[in-house]
């Protein structure tokens, strides 16, 4: 018989918790496991209160990215200290999901994301999807306790943003186009339009969305299809398509940079023209997570400047967090778990 002990759930001898596990690519389920123990001092026990569902979560459920099987996913984390030797019970932190060896070849020349041995939680070890989760002191970052939920659960995408902009040669008279409408679309556009005099246009398909980003964001949106204006300095792209990539070809100034932010499906091919990229000198830039900042991130999160709450559209619990992962259900910008 299951009985309750300090918020957690006992079998037997056994503390367990709830989690969303996914077993093997395409199979998953909701249910129980034990409460996770610390082995040293070097880790801490995060209590989750939320955690953001990305769009890598529907690849590794469909087996199209590198995770390790079964895995609890979740890399988007907002939590409290539960259990630590380094960090007060109770304060409000996010983890940098990424942990890099720090003895391989990238490492050593200080390109941390490119780690040959990179790890992740919610990827190669066991994520946000589930009441409690433990992570590397390390990767661990404080939060003010006035930052809700829902704009705590950014601070990894922002991170990764923001690392897409040191990738372009984005600068305060840049004209900047965004391809995608989604959050992460958003953020870029919301941060372009703060730090730059020139044009910011985000395209977005969907109506609906670009009416939001207009109404709610005070963000120039466009149809891609019916776009035949001007060409822009910087490009990111964020839709994951290579329907999206072969516009940004389209739309980018000579000398200008596309930069990759979106994950498009392993082996899918584009429309790029090397002659083109020769002639016209614009360069083409992946954009990998988070190398280095992370902490500016948070510093962002927690003055508060920018209100990226307005993003989270979908929040729901924990057993319903299958109906986004599994993509049998689109949010309409962005799907949180909210425990």
């Amino acid at each position: 018989m299951a009985v309750i002990l300090y918020g957690k759930k006992m079998k037997g001898s056994v503390i367990q918790m709830k989690i969303f596990l996914i077993e093997t690519p395409g199979v998953y389920k909701y249910t129980e496991k034990a409460y996770p123990v610390l082995p040293d001092k070097n880790e801490s026990i995060l209590k989750v209160l939320g955690c953001g569902i990305c769009g890598t979560d529907p690849k590794i459920y469909k087996g199209e990215t590198i995770a390790n099987y079964p895995l609890i996913p979740g890399h988007e984390i907002m939590g409290i200290i539960e259990e630590s030797s380094e960090f007060e019970k109770g304060q409000f932190v996010t983890i940098d999901p990424n942990k890099a060896c720090g003895k391989c070849h990238f490492c050593r020349i200080g390109k941390p994301n490119l780690c040959q041995n990179l790890e992740a939680v919610g990827v190669t070890r066991d994520g946000g999807f589930a009441e409690y989760v433990k992570v590397d002191n390390s990767q661990i970052f404080m939060l003010e306790k006035s930052v809700p939920v829902e704009r705590g659960i950014f601070s990894e995408p922002l991170s990764c943003i923001l690392n897409g902009f040191e990738r372009s040669n984005f600068s305060f008279v840049s004209d900047v186009a965004i391809i995608g409408g989604g959050a992460i679309g958003s953020i870029f556009g919301m941060l372009s339009k703060r730090f730059t005099i020139g044009k910011v246009i985000i395209f977005e398909i969907a109506q609906e969305r670009r009416s939001y980003i207009e109404k709610d964001l005070k963000i120039f949106s466009s149809d891609p299809r019916e776009y035949k204006g001007k060409k822009f300095d910087t490009v990111f792209e964020c839709s994951g398509t290579t329907e999206g990539l072969n516009f940004a070809r389209n739309i980018i100034e000579d000398g200008g940079t596309i930069v990759i932010f979106g994950v498009t499906p392993h082996g899918k091919k584009s429309e790029i023209e090397p002659f083109d990229v020769y002639k016209r000198e614009y360069n083409i830039s992946g954009s990998y997570v988070n190398p280095y900042t992370m902490e500016k991130a948070v510093k962002i999160i927690n003055s508060g400047e920018f209100l990226f709450e307005k993003l989270a559209s979908d929040v729901v619990e924990l057993d319903k967090v299958f109906e986004f992962v599994t993509s049998n259900k689109k949010p309409f910008m962005k799907a949180i778990y909210k425990r």
